[in-house]
Order: C-alpha cells, then structure tokens, then sequence
C-alpha cells in the first residue's frame, strides 16, 4: 500500500514537472508562434472588415492571464486612403482552453486614448478605415497564380480560425464626426465606453452599454442601458432605450436613423431641464441667447428621420413651465405652456395655441404660427390677450430678406 502511495505522489510529481516545463515552453515560445500566423491574423481580420487591417509588434501570455496587446493596428480601405484607423496599445483578454479547437475567443478588447473619426457623407455615417456605401470590400491578398497561388489558397482553408468577441472597454476616447455635406466638425473628448459586442459581416450590436464624456468642449453627457446597432454597409443607426444626462438633465434615446428608408424615426425624450444649465449648449450653437437672461424649465420630445444623408426632418414638442425672458426693455416672467417646432429642409415652422405668463408684470395670453424659409418669414395668427384682457392684439406680419 505504502509502494502504491509512493508511486501515485512520483507520478503526480512527474506530471506537475511536465505540465509545468510545457507550460514555460508554451509562454516562453507564444510571441515566436504569434509572430508566424499574424500574416493570417490580418488577413482574417481584413476578410472581416472588408478593408486591409496592418498589425504591428505583438506581446502575448499564457499565464498568469492569456492576454495579448497588439501595438499598434492601422485599418485602411484602398477607396479612401487619407482616412485611415490607426489604433495604439490594443489589449486583448483571451480564453485559453478554445484556442485548442482553434477558437479565439476575446473576453474584453480593451482601447486607451484612441482618436477615432467618423466621416457623414451623401451615403451615410461611417468609420474611417472602413468601407463606405458604396464601396467594395477589398479583395483577398492572395491572387498568385499557378501553383505558389494554390498552396497559398489551401494554406488559408487550413487555418479556419473562429474569432468570438464578447466585450468593449474604451477609456479617455477622443471621436470626432466629419460632416463632408455641411463642411462642419463635431468632436467628442474623454469619452469612456464599456459594452458587451457582438460583430457580424455588416453590423456591429453594443448592449448593456455604459458611455459618458464630454461634447463640444463642455457638454457633459452620460448614457447607460439599452442597446445600439450600427449597420456597415447602410450606415444606418439603431438605439433601444438608452436612459441618462445631459448636462445633468435627465434624458433618453430610442429609435433608428436610416438614409435609405424614412419611415425610421430616433425619437429623444428630455425631462425637466433647467435653461440656466444650458450655456455650454448656447455657446455652441446660439451665443445670442445669454442675452436673454432664460429661466425655467423645459421638458422636449424630439421625433427625427433622415429623407437623404443631406436632409433631415425633426418635429419637437417644448413643452415651458415658468419661463422668463428679457428682450430689449420688455421682461417676460412665468411663461407656461407647449410650443410645436417643425424643422423641414427647406422650412421651419413654430406653433402655440396657449401660452400663459406675463410681460412688466401684467398677465399675457398668446398664441402664433410662425413659418419661415431661406428668404421669407411668414407669422401668422399671432395674437395676444394683454392688460388683464381688456386689449387684444393680432398682427398678420411677413418678413422678406435677401
């Protein structure tokens, strides 16, 4: 019994030294053994995205965590050669055991600091790097002919390497949107974002999506939950019930925007909001307004659809609780009440059946229809009950510019 005791602890002695010495052979010899298949890798990954993925120097371990860090990857379409992806420092955390059947499977693909563009043209939102509407996939590298074409052809098929990605972890990313209709750019800085991925050949789906950062210099922003899908190929957009802040006023997206079918509608959903926390958003788009002196709140819902990549319509209910405003000499105080706006490509229009509140302290009722277009405004039905009520006033006016 003792002999047979004996030999069971030798035995297992023996395989410990074994699995061990393997185990330091394996994590001592994986960069070389990396090194030779990274030619596959990046045609794997090229075949993938349709453009040419280029791998730089590649660092992996078995142990005491299978990972691999990728130094830089650069990602370019041979349509668009100036817009390229180049990423620095890309983690990947592997699962061991499926690289024995030949499956790579990525835990978490981990991005620090990484600038990434995205590039709004006449066929949709896109990701530099890679394919646009209307372009082709690149074609496979291989097109030797003869027989180095051959081997070169069933060395691909020997390697039917399966790649699973399960998770998206950015930090401090800097995104800019490059509208090549308007001629404008949008930047986004400091942006986190983790998320479980699932990747196809023409979409990429985020769910149980984490996100914040900072837009236009100072618009601080923070959504969670729900779910986006980005189509490739249609440049198209998908989002179902993303809940956050903006500018820590509460806020929510769902819907989807496609330049290939209008009936897709993104609708937005912002609470009560503060108009005295809105002067990042002021100073972007309308300076003009500080000089009103805006109180209140305003709660809005936005319904937005895409007839074309260069044309975009959007209907917004305001809907105002106690708003006040200075104009000229004339203070406006305690205005309540729901405002329709329309934005049309070549229109926009503004209408109000009852708006209460006062102006100089007296009780105001008011109610307008406002029209305008490039070269005319039209307001009509603009009426107002003032004075207690004793004085109504309706003016028809049209103004005319160049």
């Amino acid at each position: 019994m003792k002999l047979l005791v004996r030999f069971g602890v030798v035995l297992i002695a023996v395989l410990v030294v074994a699995v061990g010495g393997l185990a330091f052979y394996l994590n001592a010899n994986l960069n070389a053994l990396i090194q030779q298949y990274k030619p596959d890798l990046e045609r794997m990954a090229s075949e993938s995205l349709g453009s040419t993925v280029t791998l730089g120097a590649i660092q992996a371990q078995l142990f005491p965590q299978t990972a691999m860090v990728v130094q830089e990857v650069s990602v370019v379409h041979e349509s668009h050669p100036d817009d390229a992806l180049t990423l620095s420092n890309v983690s990947l955390q592997l699962q061991l055991l499926p690289l024995l059947s030949k499956d790579l499977v990525i835990d978490t693909l981990a991005l620090e600091d990484p600038n990434v563009v995205f590039i709004l043209d006449e066929q949709g939102i896109f990701l530099a790097g890679l394919p646009r509407g209307g372009d082709k996939p690149e074609p496979e590298p291989s097109t030797k002919e003869g027989v180095e074409g051959e081997i070169a052809d069933r060395a691909r098929e020997a390697m039917p390497v399966r790649v699973q990605l399960h998770s998206l972890a950015l930090k401090n990313v800097n995104a800019t949107l490059r509208d090549e209709i308007r001629g404008e750019t949008y930047n986004v800085k400091n942006m986190n974002l983790a998320s479980r991925i699932q990747l196809d050949e023409e979409a990429v789906r985020l769910t149980g999506l984490d996100v914040n950062g900072t837009a236009l210099t100072e618009i601080d922003f923070a959504l969670e939950g729900g779910s986006m899908l980005y189509n490739m190929k249609r440049g198209s957009i998908e989002i179902n019930d993303l809940n956050g802040t903006f500018l820590g006023n509460p806020m929510s997206v769902r819907g989807a925007l496609d330049p290939q079918d209008s009936s897709k509608i993104m609708e937005f959903h912002e609470g009560a909001t503060n108009l005295a926390s809105l002067g990042p958003v002021y100073d972007a788009f309308a300076p003009g307004l500080h000089d009103l002196d805006l109180k209140g709140t305003v709660e809005a819902v936005v319904r937005m659809w895409l007839e074309s990549n260069s044309s975009f319509n959007a209907d917004a209910v305001v809907t105002m609780k106690g708003v006040g405003a200075t104009v000229g000499e004339y203070t406006m105080t305690d205005l309540t009440g729901p405002v329709t706006i329309g934005i049309r490509p070549t229109v926009q229009l503004a209408k109000t059946d009852k708006l209460t509140g006062a102006i100089r302290g007296t009780p105001l009722g008011a109610s307008f229809n406002f029209e305008a277009r490039e070269t005319q405004g039209n307001m009509q039905q603009l009426s107002w009950h003032v004075f207690d009520g004793t004085d109504d006033f309706n003016y028809t006016v049209q103004l005319c510019g160049d």
